[in-house]
């Protein structure tokens, strides 16, 4: 897996941190005002289990692993007591998944 540096983080990346995975919403470069300081990377980013919105400020010199997560296109069918069954393709069969493999499910 490997690992990106906070200096490479672009819009609609994802990144692993503090063992969730997110969705950057906005990177900002934040250059210092005193010699010897390092860039600083502002950033907005989305936890992709629950939603949350939330501020970050990186140095230039940490890094993050890629997240293991699979983003996949498919069409909700039903709700039932034990989960959520979508259909992804012809080829394939319903699948059934419980809601912590969703993450936030309050809008569904």
């Amino acid at each position: 897996m490997a690992l990106i540096g906070a200096n490479e983080l672009k819009k609609k990346m994802l990144i692993e941190f503090e063992g969730q995975p997110y969705h950057v919403l906005d990177v900002f470069f934040a250059t210092p005002t005193a010699r010897g300081a390092s860039t600083m990377v502002r950033t907005r980013l989305k936890n992709l289990l629950n939603g949350a919105v939330q501020e970050k400020s990186f140095r230039t010199s940490e890094k993050f692993p890629e997240p293991d997560v699979e983003i996949a296109l498919v069409s909700f069918l039903i709700a039932t007591t034990t989960g959520f069954i979508s259909w992804t393709s012809p080829r394939t069969n319903n699948s059934c998944l419980g809601p912590t493999a969703l993450g936030a499910t309050d809008s569904i």
